[in-house]
């Protein structure tokens, strides 16, 4: 059973675990956590949350190394690959877009990244969610609709690695290990906007990458 960490947008303060989100989030983020793991967030900020996961998935799964995104900010996301069909943005607002009239679909990827040793398996887990207004909830105070939080399955789309730059991608299962045919000492992970919600816009709420160096 997974669960989420809520986290002010405005200082980026942990306010706690809980299972499932019922609470508008205009002013909130979600810090997904898979599979009932946790963290001691008693005076650690964002940053030392995304260590502590990065530990706990890597003792889950049984690696000894990781490469994530929480996506808090534009930083590892290529914006000028061939294709690109997202919007990037801060604190959880990166999306991808639906499939557009050429039958094109959202598409995002990220910077390379230097492994400094060449991989032959890894594990890719990610977690996929949509905002939307919730009509049934509205401020007191200014009256205006708030925004509800719905979790997706993150199998949905096509989720891709590559460990040559790009120059060729294997997809991969939520949580499921891949064996890399050719081992390789770059990393690229790229998401694509197929399947059940092609039509929707769906936002990027975290990416983790497994291996053994």
């Amino acid at each position: 059973m997974s669960g989420y960490y809520l986290v002010t947008k405005d200082a980026h303060d942990m306010i706690g675990l809980v299972p499932t989100i019922s609470c508008p989030m205009n002013q909130l983020l979600a810090m997904y956590m898979p599979d009932a793991m946790q963290v001691e967030t008693a005076g650690i900020n964002v940053a030392g949350f995304s260590t502590q996961k990065d530990d706990a998935l890597k003792r889950h799964y049984g690696y000894d190394s990781a490469q994530s995104d929480e996506f808090l900010d534009a930083t590892g996301i290529d914006a000028t690959f061939t294709g690109h069909r997202a919007a990037i943005g801060v604190d959880k607002t990166t999306y991808l877009l639906p499939e557009d009239s050429s039958g094109d679909y959202g598409l995002l990827t990220s910077d390379t990244i230097a492994l400094g040793v060449a991989i032959e398996e890894v594990t890719l887990t990610w977690n996929l969610f949509q905002l939307a207004l919730a009509e049934s909830i509205v401020s007191a105070e200014d009256r205006l609709p708030l925004l509800g939080y719905t979790e997706l399955d993150p199998d949905e789309i096509t989720a891709r690695v590559s460990v040559d730059d790009g120059v060729t991608w294997t997809v991969v299962t939520n949580g499921q290990p891949v064996e890399i045919t050719v081992p390789g000492a770059t990393f690229r992970v790229q998401f694509e906007n197929t399947g059940a919600y092609s039509g929707q816009k769906v936002w990027l709420g975290s990416w983790t990458a497994l291996y053994n160096s």
